[in-house]
């Protein structure tokens, strides 16, 4: 198995390498139905390469250190002070107010490089909660504007900020949304509970340790009832499910195996992995009217978890 995860996740990088734009976006996509085939538009956004460089950590060799100092080039002229970001870049033309689901993941891969951004954003961050102690996604000029709760936002704000006065509340939330079967109704601009399991997970894995009786239920639900035919749904949601796993440390390999060889099955010759939608918008109340993807997204999960699987087997 080590020899082909070897040629699959060096298939991959190559596709990621080929598609990476020359400033260091990686390439994303909208698409106005929910489901089904239809035209897909360009969507110069900023969040789905905040996402592919935090994956790419779990990747190695030269064009992956070269995809990831690209990316964090992006991310550094996207910022915007005190060390904030919007969901579309410049090069879009569309504004935007700047949210805590894209500082916070951005905000988290340029910490490694420049500590500093830390004390820029952190107080801006922890002043956008409401009386509950969870955090607002959108990070408007008035507090009693119309604003949104999201579970997945909330946990990337543990991904970035780790201790703080107040964690308790958060931390008790996602408890309660996972613990009691409440995950479709807490997030709003995720599709799967497998985002919401991996956002938590890879949390609790980079230093969010109140989260470790969270993870433990997220590893029963994805082992116990989660499972299918060794996939855990589609590819993309599959990978995450993977890397969930892997990140609490519950990945048995015997389990794992099936759903290794879907992913590796589904891979394209051209070392992708299919588009598919991951979130969608508006923000509520509106339905959501559009769903955003990329074959560099789905590719870049499902890097991660064969990589990971791979560290496993050495």
């Amino acid at each position: 198995m080590l020899n082909e995860l070897d040629a699959c996740i060096s298939r991959g990088i190559d596709f990621l390498y080929n598609n990476q734009l020359p400033h260091g976006e990686f390439p994303s996509y909208r698409i106005y139905a929910r489901e089904g085939a239809g035209n897909w538009d360009l969507d110069n956004a900023i969040f789905p390469t905040a996402l592919i460089a935090h994956s790419l950590r779990f990747l190695k060799g030269q064009k992956v250190h070269e995809m990831r100092n690209k990316a964090k080039n992006f991310l550094l002229e996207e910022m915007e002070a005190p060390g904030l970001w919007r969901y579309w870049s410049a090069q879009s033309g569309v504004t935007i107010m700047p949210d805590l689901d894209d500082t916070c993941c951005a905000s988290a891969i340029l910490l490694e490089d420049r500590p500093q951004i830390y004390m820029d954003n952190v107080s801006t961050i922890l002043n956008n909660r409401d009386e509950n102690g969870l955090f607002y996604t959108f990070l408007k000029p008035e507090k009693h504007e119309e604003n949104d709760i999201d579970s997945v936002v909330n946990a990337n704000v543990l991904f970035y900020i780790k201790e703080f006065e107040g964690v308790e509340k958060v931390v008790d939330y996602l408890n309660a949304v996972i613990s009691e079967n409440r995950e479709e109704g807490s997030y709003w601009y995720y599709l799967t509970p497998a985002s919401l399991y991996y956002m938590v997970a890879r949390a609790y894995a980079t230093g969010a340790k109140r989260l470790e009786v969270c993870s433990q239920i997220i590893a029963t639900k994805i082992i116990e009832y989660r499972l299918r035919n060794g996939a855990f749904g589609n590819e993309t949601e599959t990978a995450l499910d993977v890397c969930s796993l892997l990140y609490i440390e519950k990945a048995d390999l015997s389990m794992m195996r099936p759903a290794v060889a879907y992913l590796i099955g589904c891979q394209h010759k051209n070392g992708s992995w299919q588009r598919q939608r991951f979130y969608a918008g508006p923000p509520p109340p509106t339905p959501h009217t559009v769903w955003f993807g990329s074959e560099a997204l789905t590719t870049t999960f499902c890097l991660e978890a064969l990589a990971g699987v791979k560290d496993s087997l050495l």
